[in-house]
């Protein structure tokens, strides 16, 4: 299994891109734009903002933008993910603005195949179809504070752009201008884990890349030190909690 995270859907300009995911997991992130995760195999665990869900084969989840959003395979899966910007459903996202839906979940519709979706007018006819559905099958509620959501895409960015050097929640903190505490909870509520386990998922998966895109070039001594790790021992420690295997043994299978 393997964890990451990027920095998808949180610019103002128009985006529609879909990212095909194969027994892999997606650590919790938030961004402006829709989103739709869609299992054709298997099931997800799914944590949107406060709500558990599993997701399994022939069901969606439309996630509104603002809310704050993890997922990971249970057992085998296939899925994608697509991330679309809310401007290109104007019509349904001027009157939902500010609103989540009650139930993320739906069942997915014979006619839906976002693979299919060449042409702005196909992807709109086909989004405000998924609009209609949703609509027709749940209600809106008024989404969590888009200023908390706000804070959490600060600090996932600091982890993104400081993973590799000091980045403590205390100094996340200090350097974006929030109460430890305020970031602490802030953090752990919306997320479902510590900041601490966050951090270690995503060392490990900026190191399953640079294991596996930089193959035998790169040592994995040197694939812990560009990830944050002083302590070797502590980098093997935790691949192994993650990935289920040594470092060593990730870049020989490549799995």
């Amino acid at each position: 299994m393997q964890y990451f995270f990027e920095h998808y859907g949180m610019e103002n300009d128009e985006t529609f891109q879909i990212l095909p995911m194969h027994n892999q997991a997606f650590p919790a992130h938030v961004h402006r734009a829709y989103e739709l995760i869609c299992v054709y195999e298997g099931s997800l665990n799914l944590h949107i903002d406060q709500k558990r869900y599993v997701i399994n084969s022939g069901e969606f989840a439309f996630v509104s933008n603002y809310q704050v959003h993890s997922f990971a395979p249970i057992g085998t899966s296939k899925n994608d993910v697509l991330i679309f910007s809310p401007e290109i459903i104007e019509d349904f996202y001027r009157p939902n603005k500010g609103l989540s839906p009650v139930n993320n979940i739906l069942k997915m519709p014979s006619w839906l195949d976002i693979n299919n979706l060449e042409g702005v007018y196909k992807r709109k006819a086909a989004l405000y179809n998924i609009c209609d559905l949703l609509l027709t099958n749940t209600s809106m509620e008024k989404l969590s504070s888009i200023h908390q959501a706000t804070a959490l895409q600060q600090i996932f960015g600091y982890i993104a752009n400081n993973y590799g050097e000091d980045c403590s929640l205390r100094t996340v903190a200090k350097v974006l201008k929030y109460e430890y505490t305020y970031v602490s909870k802030l953090f752990s509520k919306f997320t479902g884990v510590s900041f601490t386990e966050y951090l270690n998922s995503h060392r490990i998966s900026q190191a399953c890349a640079i294991l596996r895109s930089e193959n035998m070039k790169v040592t994995v001594s040197e694939a812990a030190d560009r990830c944050g790790y002083e302590n070797l021992r502590t980098f093997h420690r935790n691949f192994r909690k993650i990935m289920g295997c040594s470092p060593q043994e990730y870049r020989e299978t490549g799995e």
